[in-house]
């Protein structure tokens, strides 16, 4: 599963850097009347390796939104953090002293509330994916990945 989002994670990055190329290309087209249709169709067939690789590598996860809570930080060694699994409607106070602890102890939760659900055939379809930080209640909104 790491090995899988990790290499999700660069054919994204990857992926944003060439489609960034393609802007300038076009922009460099329009404002020169130069011809870059011929950079462009090179780019275009691996930006389409790259879309075709992702599908597949996603095709058995599935994004849902986790709201993280910040409850006590940074005056102790151990955070501790409220996870709200919001598609499935739970909740779970977690313990750790780092944030790879922490995403690695929220995607086991998913893992393991999303197999109770699939289970019983519940699983629910997910929202669409957010990012969104309220500086307010102290909360941090992304998604993770639920594999099948």
């Amino acid at each position: 599963m790491d090995d899988k989002k990790q290499r999700i994670r660069e054919l994204e990055r990857e992926y944003l850097k060439l489609s960034r190329k393609e802007v300038r290309l076009i922009r460099k087209q329009q404002n020169y009347l130069i011809d870059t249709s011929q950079e462009r169709k090179k780019l275009n067939a691996v930006m389409k390796k790259i879309e075709d690789e992702l599908i597949e590598l996603k095709k058995d996860l599935i994004s849902y939104p986790v709201e993280i809570k910040i409850l006590q930080s940074a005056t102790t060694a151990t955070a501790i953090h409220e996870v709200n699994l919001i598609d499935f409607k739970c909740k779970k106070v977690i313990k750790t002293i780092s944030i790879a602890e922490l995403n690695n102890k929220i995607q086991k939760f998913l893992q393991e509330e999303g197999k109770k659900l699939e289970e019983k055939g519940l699983l629910p379809k997910p929202t669409s994916p957010i990012f969104y930080i309220n500086y307010a209640k102290k909360t941090l909104t992304m998604n993770f990945y639920y594999e099948k």
